[in-house]
Parts: C-alpha cells; structure tokens; sequence
C-alpha cells in the first residue's frame, strides 16, 4: 500500500499551508464554485493572461447573478 495513501494518513499529517498547488479546471466548475462563494478572486493565482482574462469574466458573471 502507498504510504501516503489516505488510509495511512495520520492526525499529525497535515497539509502545509504554505504548499499551492496547480491544477486545471474547467470554467463551468469554477464558476459553480465562485457562485458558490466557495472561492473567490483573492483565492487564485492566474500563471498567464488568458486565465486571468477567464477568471475575471466568471467573476463577473457570478456577481450579475
């Protein structure tokens, strides 16, 4: 079994909150969540311009709403 699988983590193994991580998600999704206030603009951190641009139209569709 893996070490680091979830059925080996312990209560002293916690996630360092200094730690990002990089992940894909598509639009519909992360609107659903910023709607969701779930998450919000400070939240992120955008790596490029196209998905600032993307970022910043969710985040005005999710406040017309």
């Amino acid at each position: 079994m893996d070490e680091h699988s979830p059925d080996n983590m312990t209560a002293s193994d916690e996630i360092d909150q200094t730690d990002l991580v990089s992940i894909r998600i598509r639009p519909d999704k992360l609107l659903q969540l910023i709607e969701q206030r779930v998450l919000t603009a400070s939240d992120l951190k955008c790596y490029d311009y196209a998905s600032k641009s993307v970022i910043r139209k969710l985040c005005l569709l999710a406040c017309l709403k």
